[in-house]
């Protein structure tokens, strides 16, 4: 389903604008030459700044230390990987917000 499509199927109770749900992952290749490593220190540097422009408005102050802890990351997924519950089977990365 495309991404542009997900407010028309499930009308008020689309997940577009919620900004507690966390129900997309962003899987990719690297690019050639590209490590895991590096692609984690270009996710752990980034993930600040985008996480402090998401904290849920909702989110009491320990909620968003908590949430602001969070690191983006990247991980090997050549035998497949796991997301929102569901198996795939790409030979590439996978990045979401991770406790570290």
């Amino acid at each position: 389903m495309p991404l542009c499509s997900e407010a028309l199927m499930h009308g008020e109770s689309s997940l577009m604008d919620l900004r507690n749900g966390y129900w997309l992952a962003a899987v990719g290749r690297l690019k050639p030459g590209v490590t895991i490593d590096q692609a984690n220190a270009e996710m752990a540097a980034l993930s600040r700044g985008i996480l402090e422009a998401t904290v849920p408005p909702q989110y009491d102050a320990e909620g968003q230390k908590h949430y602001l802890q969070y690191k983006f990351g990247a991980f090997p997924a050549a035998t497949g990987s796991r997301i929102c519950g569901g198996a795939t089977r790409h030979p590439c990365g996978r990045y979401w917000p991770s406790p570290r």
